[in-house]
This record gives structure tokens, C-alpha cells and sequence, in this order.
């Protein structure tokens, strides 16, 4: 094979090599850069929350659109778990089942905990941020989430654009 051709296809692999590489690392960045933002935000829906919770008295109603200045929309996920375990306040769409596992829950009790699931009768993934709330009567678990299908579907379009792209 001449030189010249052995030159071409070093080059044309050189660049393939290179945009596969260049194409995952900027869908990888797209997709924590996504995750970041849905993270900064269900940190101040978490916050809110904590702060009503800290404030109440008696128990919050999360059926009752607008009696909590975070959960006036019905897809808004958030669940509230008592000392002891159970879900005592759950919004329509988190469901009654705890969205978090046991580990999950331990670790909560402690400190803030990200984690990903599905929230009842839901096939695309959620994002949930689960933090403590200490109050008289113990140490509670205030959990808010919300679902990464967008973020999901932006990073398969970029995806296949890249890969499209790049050939």
C-alpha cells in the first residue's frame, strides 16, 4: 500500500479516535452539567421545605395545593418521613411508599443523599435529594425529587447528534 494512503487512513483514524473521544467526553459533561442544575434546584425546594417543616407545628398537608409554598403543582415529588420510618406526608405523585431505600434512609438521617429511582407507575428516572430536619419530637427526613426525562432526552438527542455528527 503506498505511503500516501497509509498517511490518509492514519489521519482519517487519528480523527475518528479523536471526535468519539471528544463527542463522549462532551456528552458526559452535558449530562453532569444537567444533573447539576436539577440538583442546585431540588436544593432549594429541599431547603424550603426543611424551613416549613422546622416551623410547623402539627403536620403539612401536601394534598391541600398551596398550603406549602413548595408543592402548588401536582407533579412536584417530596415526601416527608418520620423518626420512625414511615411516610407521614407524601405528595400525589411520590406516592405512599418511601422513594428511598432503607440504606438510602439511614444515610439521610445523617446528612444530605442524592439518589435516582422511579416514583410509583412512572418509567422514567427521578432525581431525589433526601436531608435530615431536626425537630423536638426527632430527627425527620424531608425527600424532594423530580423526574430527569427531559435531561434524559436532551442527552440522547446530543448523543446521536455526535454520533451522527461526528462520522
Amino acid at each position: 500500500m503506498p505511503v500516501r494512503v497509509r498517511l490518509a487512513l492514519l489521519a482519517a483514524l487519528g480523527a475518528i479516535a479523536l471526535t468519539t473521544v471528544g463527542g463522549w467526553v462532551f456528552v458526559h459533561q452535558l449530562r453532569d452539567g444537567l444533573h447539576a442544575s436539577v440538583d442546585s434546584s431540588l436544593r432549594v425546594r429541599a431547603d424550603a421545605l426543611v424551613q416549613t417543616l422546622s416551623d410547623a407545628q402539627g403536620g403539612i398537608d401536601f394534598q391541600d395545593s398551596g398550603t406549602t409554598k413548595l408543592l402548588d403543582a401536582r407533579e412536584s415529588i417530596a415526601q416527608i418521613v418520620a423518626p420512625d420510618g414511615r411516610v407521614v406526608e407524601s405528595s400525589e405523585v411520590a406516592g405512599t411508599r418511601p422513594l428511598l431505600s432503607a440504606k438510602e434512609s439511614r444515610a439521610a438521617r445523617t446528612g444530605t443523599v442524592y439518589s435516582e429511582g422511579h416514583t410509583p407507575g412512572d418509567k422514567n428516572t427521578s432525581r431525589f435529594l433526601a436531608t435530615p430536619v431536626t425537630r423536638a419530637d426527632g430527627r425527620w427526613i424531608v425527600v424532594v425529587g423530580t423526574s430527569l426525562e427531559a435531561a434524559d432526552q436532551a442527552v440522547a438527542r446530543v448523543r446521536t447528534g455526535v454520533v451522527g455528527g461526528g462520522g
